[in-house]
């Protein structure tokens, strides 16, 4: 693989509209042929993270003058967030899949699921950021995390 067209491949994708499926689809081809497995799988996660790389880096600009990350533990702070992230929506879809006619005691009954799906969201990774953050880092991430628990709700 050479990183220039790789690069001239990524580059390509970034100035194509959403809605040209065929050119992105072939430029994905490309890519899942020019990367190996496993890093086709992260260009997979990171694609379309920008909203939890916009969060990661919420966290890191607010610890920055306390307890500033270090590129590797943004990196795995993002990747256990994606990890988490993808868990939600996965439970989101079992939970809405096909259900607009819910009887009241059922659709309180999903609600109580997905809020208890939320919160295990929450508490899976500020456990495995403990593993990636200093004490400091971490209690910072729980507080900010906390602040934020609105935005985890349905936006993904």
């Amino acid at each position: 693989m050479t990183q220039a067209r790789l690069l001239k491949i990524l580059a390509a994708k970034e100035n194509l509209q959403p809605e040209n499926l065929v050119q992105i689809s072939a430029l994905d081809r490309e890519l899942s042929l020019l990367l190996s497995e496993n890093d086709y799988a992260l260009y997979e996660q990171l694609r379309e993270s920008d909203r939890e790389q916009s969060h990661v880096h919420a966290f890191a600009k607010e610890v920055l003058g306390t307890s500033p990350l270090t590129p590797q533990q943004q990196d795995e702070l993002l990747l256990a967030r994606l990890k988490h992230q993808r868990e939600l929506q996965a439970l989101d879809l079992q939970l809405t899949a096909d259900r607009p006619d819910l009887a009241p005691m059922e659709a309180s009954y999903v609600r109580d699921v997905a809020t208890q799906g939320i919160r295990h969201y929450a508490q899976a990774f500020l456990a495995d950021a403990r593993s990636i953050l200093t004490d400091q880092q971490w209690l910072a991430l729980e507080r900010f995390e906390t602040s934020e628990a609105p935005e985890l709700s349905h936006e993904h």
